[in-house]
């Protein structure tokens, strides 16, 4: 079984993907439209270390991989099927 790590933070989900800490797996319908869910695979439960140093301040990301990052985050953002009222549809990295 795959260990996930679930984020509703587009900021937090940029930098795990720009420094590569965490494969993206997808994003999922979160419970308040219009937020979503990224979803990490985190085999190594390390999700909540990379969000703790991240919410104090800590990470250092450069600028064009963290806005290359958030560019794709947005983009799977808007062309989740389920933003559109479909029931399914995982949208993979």
């Amino acid at each position: 079984m795959t260990q996930e790590f679930r984020s509703n933070s587009l900021e937090l989900s940029a930098r795990l993907l720009a420094e590569h800490l965490l494969r993206y797996l997808r994003v999922e319908p979160g419970t308040k439209h219009p937020s979503r869910i990224f979803v990490f695979d985190d085999p190594k439960n390390l999700g909540p270390t990379y969000e703790a140093e991240f919410f104090n301040g800590q990470p250092m990301v450069a600028v064009k991989d963290y806005e290359a990052a958030v560019k794709m985050l947005r983009e799977k953002f808007v062309s989740n099927p389920t933003s559109r009222g479909a029931s399914h549809g995982a949208i993979r990295a």
